[in-house]
C-alpha cells in the first residue's frame, strides 16, 4: 500500500536529467563526535556528515554513506516524506503509521542499493554494521542506527545481503548480447 503512495508521490522527485544525478554534491561536515550523517531540506537538499563518522569509517564507507545521502537528495525523499505525512494526515494513527513505516523502509533500501551500485555492498554493509550500537553490530536484529531509520536496520541489511547473494560480482546485471545472437546465455557444449 505504501508503494502506492510513493509511486503516486514520485512525480515530486523524480528528476529526468540523468547528468544532474550522477553529479556529486557538495556536503558539510560538522565539528561533532557523534557519528550522523543527514540528507536536509525539502526543496534544495543538502548533505551534512560529522567528523565523528568520517573518524569512525573506511574510506570507502564514508563514500558510500555520500552516495546513500546523496541518493536520498536526487529522489528528493524528504519532500516524499512530508507529502505522505500530509497526504497521511487524517487517517487514524494505526493505518498511518505502517504506511509511513513502509516508504521509509522503501527509500532506506533503494538509496542503500544506489550506494551499493555506485560503491559496493560491503562498504554499505560495513557502514551499516559500524554505525550500528554496540549488541547490533553482531547480531543486527534490533533497532537503532546512528543514520538511515532506526527501525529499518535489519531489514535494510538483509536486502543487501540478498542481492549480494542473487549477483555474484563476475556475472554482469544485465547479459550484454550483441544484435542477432540468441537471448539465451550459452550452455557450454
Amino acid at each position: 500500500r505504501s508503494l502506492r503512495l510513493a509511486g503516486a508521490l514520485s512525480f515530486f522527485a523524480e528528476r529526468t536529467d540523468t547528468a544532474a544525478r550522477a553529479e556529486r554534491r557538495p556536503y558539510e561536515i560538522i565539528a561533532s563526535r557523534e557519528p550522523f550523517a543527514y540528507c536536509l531540506g525539502l526543496l534544495r537538499p543538502r548533505i551534512v556528515i560529522s567528523q565523528g563518522l568520517v573518524e569512525r569509517l573506511r574510506h570507502a564507507e564514508v563514500d558510500s554513506v555520500l552516495r546513500h545521502e546523496e541518493a536520498h537528495a536526487a529522489r528528493r525523499d524528504n519532500l516524499r516524506h512530508w507529502c505522505a505525512a500530509l497526504a497521511t494526515a487524517p487517517l487514524p494513527r494505526r493505518m498511518r503509521a505502517p504506511l509511513l513505516h513502509d516508504l521509509t523502509v522503501a527509500g532506506e533500501q533503494t538509496c542503500d542499493m544506489e550506494a551499493a551500485h555506485a560503491t559496493s555492498c560491503d562498504a554499505v554493509l560495513g557502514a551499516l554494521r559500524a554505525l550500528a550500537p554496540a549488541p547490533m553490530a553482531v547480531s543486527m536484529r534490533h533497532a537503532s542506527a546512528p543514520f538511515g531509520a532506526a527501525r529499518t536496520l535489519a531489514a535494510r541489511v538483509a536486502a543487501l545481503q540478498a542481492a549480494t547473494l542473487r549477483r555474484p560480482r563476475h556475472v554482469p546485471a544485465v547479459p550484454n548480447f550483441r544484435k542477432g545472437e540468441s537471448t539465451r546465455p550459452p550452455t557450454g557444449n
